[in-house]
Order: C-alpha cells, then sequence, then structure tokens
C-alpha cells in the first residue's frame, strides 16, 4: 500500500511555545538502508516519530517491529528507496504547517477586514475560499488552510500557528 492511510501527531515542548508535529503512515513497507540513513533502538512507531522529529534533517523514518529499530533518513531530501516488509511501516514528516496566520483581522463588527499593521486602510485584495469567512463575528483573524489550496479562511485568533509575513526593504 502506498498511500499514507493514517497518521501520528504529537506535541513537542521548546521552552515557552509548544511545536505540533505530524507524521503520515504508510504501512507494510520498510525504508532500505543507505548511507544517508542511521539505524537506532525504538520501543515502538511513536518514539520513532519523536527521535525522527528531534532530527532537523529527518523528515522519513521507518520502525521495524520485529527488531525495535527505527531507521531515519538524515539526507534532508526526504526521498528514500522502500520495499515491502509486513513488520515495518515507514513515516513521512509533514514539514510543513496545513494553516498559517496572514496577518489579516476583524478589528469590530462593522468593518471589514484589515491588515494587522495598517488598520487605517481597508483591505484592497482578499482570496477567501468558497463559504468563507464563514464565523465572521467568532473567528476573527485571517488564515491561509493548505485544505482550501491556501486560499483564505477566517480563524479563531488563539490559535497557535505560525505566521506568512512580507516585508519591504
Amino acid at each position: 500500500m502506498d498511500a499514507p492511510v493514517n497518521g501520528i501527531v504529537f506535541l513537542i515542548p521548546f521552552l515557552v511555545s509548544i511545536k505540533a508535529v505530524t507524521f503520515s503512515i504508510t504501512y507494510n513497507t520498510q525504508i532500505f538502508q543507505s548511507t544517508n540513513t542511521i539505524d537506532v533502538h525504538s520501543e515502538s512507531i511513536v518514539s520513532c516519530a519523536k527521535l525522527c522529529s528531534y532530527q532537523d534533517k529527518c523528515c522519513v523514518a521507518g520502525f521495524e517491529k520485529l527488531t525495535s529499530s527505527c531507521r531515519m533518513d538524515t539526507s534532508e531530501n526526504c526521498s528514500i528507496s522502500t520495499h515491502t516488509d509486513s513488520d515495518s511501516d515507514v513515516m513521512h514528516r509533514q514539514l510543513y504547517d496545513a494553516l498559517y496566520f496572514l496577518g489579516g483581522y476583524k478589528f469590530n463588527a462593522y468593518d471589514g477586514i484589515r491588515w494587522i499593521n495598517t488598520p487605517g486602510q481597508a483591505m484592497t485584495f482578499t482570496d477567501y475560499a468558497a463559504n468563507e469567512p464563514n464565523n465572521p463575528t467568532t473567528e476573527l483573524c485571517i488564515g491561509s488552510y493548505r485544505h482550501m489550496q491556501f486560499q483564505w479562511v477566517d480563524i479563531p485568533c488563539n490559535w497557535l500557528k505560525s505566521y506568512i509575513c512580507e516585508f519591504q526593504e
């Protein structure tokens, strides 16, 4: 089976912030050993995912049940060779968020969305997904959502998400 059919998500504490790490899993598949892989002992597929998430270069890891080993790719190109193996599963680390804040905000119920850095100016461009904004009184921030081809959506402002920022030089 080549398509990812399940996933693992867990939170990793980093000083004050929390980083979510997501893996999609391809079952019954094993990573071929190469000069870009390392093998380490791991008690479970979740432990293997955690080990991979602690390595900045790791974007693919495989867990072998019989030997309790975790094979991690450290090449940073996320391109590996695999073969079918009923005792192994491969995890692909999601290297990007599904949702990003864009800096748009609804300052009051009677105005439209404004950019946070220029609240006195009307927004002259929008790229909302179909049926968005769908909660304009409770979701006051603007995000870009992967599952909607990164079009704009309204989202709660208290979500912990990454930002996309534009700077002028």
